[in-house]
């Protein structure tokens, strides 16, 4: 994954980055439609101009814990593989140019995870987020019960 410059994000207490050509625009946070059995990290759609988009949490996927939204909540419109989907990030930092030798493996750990390296800058450390992961198998919202007839 090539990061020449990120838009940086918090999520809880930590700081994410996707690579700025994944990001098409910022919109505040609007409730989406909800999508009944849908990934439990989808948190339903919008309308964007005429095109249904996706919105994601990804508090869900990197196990940061649940906040509702605040004035500075943000939707992050990213183009991924050509899918717009938006991301729901607690605020947005800043555009960070990283030079190459900033950028340094993340660890192996068990079922992978979503940070696919990390950018050190003095004190800062950004986690540089595999979007595309987003868009990947996660775990289904259970089904309504059905009541007995």
């Amino acid at each position: 994954m090539q990061h020449d410059e990120i838009l940086s994000f918090r999520l809880g207490a930590e700081e994410y980055g996707i690579p700025i050509l994944d990001v098409q625009e910022l919109r505040s946070f609007e409730l989406p439609t909800r999508l009944a059995n849908s990934a439990l990290h989808v948190l339903g759609i919008i309308d964007l101009r005429g095109q249904i988009v996706p919105i994601l949490d990804p508090r869900v996927l990197l196990g940061v814990e649940e906040q509702a939204p605040l004035a500075q909540t943000v939707v992050v419109i990213a183009n991924l593989r050509g899918r717009l989907v938006g991301l729901v990030v607690d605020a947005v930092h800043d555009v960070v140019k990283l030079a190459p030798e900033a950028i340094r493996p993340a660890p192996e750990m068990n079922g992978g995870g979503l940070a696919a390296s990390i950018a050190l800058l003095g004190e800062r450390r950004i986690l540089l987020t595999d979007v595309a992961a987003l868009l990947g198998e996660a775990p289904r919202a259970p089904a309504p019960a059905l009541l007995p007839a």
